[in-house]
């Protein structure tokens, strides 16, 4: 199912291409899709409202009657809905199977490959890039999140040489 590919040097250097084919479990792709969800501007605050605002119009319904308290229990399904979103959509996502994707990281940039599709991306539109619980991450501009399993790793501190080169560099697990 998840097999790394065999590099052919026993010493790698930062210039030579990281070759991954993944597979992601569906454990990998619930923190991943958490991990994009969650880390997107304003998500804690949004959540933090919702919930508020639900809370407070639960307690507003319940001192009325009629048409009012319908009103509470549906502005409260719509924040809990918000609230509880990221979480409820990971795990949803994360039932599907993904495609295999082979990954290469070298000099070029990062180079995706899938069901016979190739796409090249130039260290210029790497917008971001670090370490998620489990796995490393960067972000194409114009695109999505995409993240390599630390179980795929063999040389850490090339892979991480050749991310840094992304436009900003962030470490999920400082904050």
């Amino acid at each position: 199912m998840l097999d790394p590919e065999p590099e052919e040097k026993a010493s790698e250097t930062s210039s030579d291409p990281h070759r991954y084919v993944i597979q992601l479990t569906e454990s990998e792709r619930r923190a991943v899709y958490l991990f994009s969800m969650l880390r997107r501007p304003g998500t804690g605050l949004r959540r933090f409202m919702a919930i508020m605002v639900g809370g407070a119009a639960l307690m507003m319904g319940a001192q009325q009657s009629g048409m009012a308290q319908i009103f509470a229990v549906i502005v409260a399904l719509a924040c809990g809905w918000i609230a509880l979103r990221p979480f409820l959509m990971a795990r949803i996502l994360s039932k599907q199977g993904g495609p295999e994707i082979v990954v290469e990281v070298g000099a070029p940039g990062v180079t995706l490959r899938r069901d016979g599709k190739s796409a090249t991306f130039a260290w210029s539109r790497i917008t971001a890039q670090g370490r998620g619980p489990g796995f490393y991450w960067y972000e194409v501009q114009g695109a999505a999140l995409a993240a390599i399993p630390d179980r795929l790793v063999t040389d850490q501190k090339g892979l991480e040489k050749l991310l840094q080169r992304a436009g900003s560099a962030t470490d999920s697990r400082s904050k």
